[in-house]
């Protein structure tokens, strides 16, 4: 294996090292919310006005860092079919754009970050800057899975997943 391909596997398992743990997290917690919060409702006839905002939390990780697992495994954000009827520029372009446009959400959730640390969620008062960290995390994460992508379209290697 050689060394831009020992460089790829290793970026891809560190990235790796972080998704599936935040995703395993994530799911167990919405899983946790959402049982907690039925037999609360519908068992003990109580009240537990956290359920949707720890539920929006944990979906909002979920979301943005498993975005970036899928890409790990293979395609995403555009129809196989067509895509794999088409060459290496269809699919360039397509890579391209994907990258472009997480770029672009990248530096306005950057940007507004300030804003978002100001801002408290309804019930817990967190600081909404917990939200848009994912976003930030999954962003950066895709555009280093997409970029991977370019390379290996290009110059495949003998990567090991």
């Amino acid at each position: 294996m050689g060394k831009l391909a020992k460089t790829i596997s290793y970026i891809d398992k560190a990235l790796a090292s972080i998704e599936i743990p935040v995703i395993f997290i994530t799911e167990l917690g919405i899983i946790s919310v959402l049982l907690y919060g039925a037999i609360n409702r519908y068992f003990i006839h109580g009240a537990f006005p956290q359920e949707a905002e720890l539920a929006w939390i944990f979906h909002i990780w979920l979301v943005f860092i498993g975005g970036s697992l899928v890409l790990r495994g293979g395609d995403h954000p555009f129809v196989g079919i067509i895509r794999d009827k088409k060459g290496k520029l269809y699919k360039t372009i397509m890579i391209l754009f994907c990258i472009i446009f997480s770029a672009i959400m990248l530096y306005y959730t950057i940007d507004y970050y300030g804003v978002y640390s100001i801002q408290k969620t309804t019930f817990l008062r967190l600081p909404k800057s917990i939200l848009y960290a994912a976003m930030i995390l999954g962003f950066t994460f895709i555009i280093i899975r997409y970029t991977i992508k370019i390379i290996l379209l290009h110059k495949p290697l003998e990567v090991s997943k």
